[in-house]
């Protein structure tokens, strides 16, 4: 498994219950595929093992996108920038 360190370029509601975090982070998006997730946790915490699934949105050049519940607490702590 390896870990990637990237920002948050955007955050925001796409569905009534799903949450699109968008991330710079070119070597993650070069790496992934159709059908994968990625297990993010925020930075901000120094607790390593609760980690969320983030579902591939879309990938594109440098970013990439995931989807979570918008009810995840995680989706309403971070921020663009983090």
């Amino acid at each position: 498994m390896k870990q990637h360190f990237c920002q948050v370029v955007e955050n925001r509601i796409l569905w009534a219950d799903a949450q699109l975090l968008a991330f710079d982070a070119p070597e993650l998006a070069r790496a992934m595929q159709p059908g994968q997730f990625a297990l993010a946790r925020a930075g901000t915490t120094f607790d390593p093992y609760l980690r969320r699934a983030l579902w591939l949105y879309a990938n594109a050049g440098a970013g990439v996108a995931f989807v979570l519940s918008a009810h995840d607490p995680l989706a309403a702590r971070i921020r663009v920038g983090d």
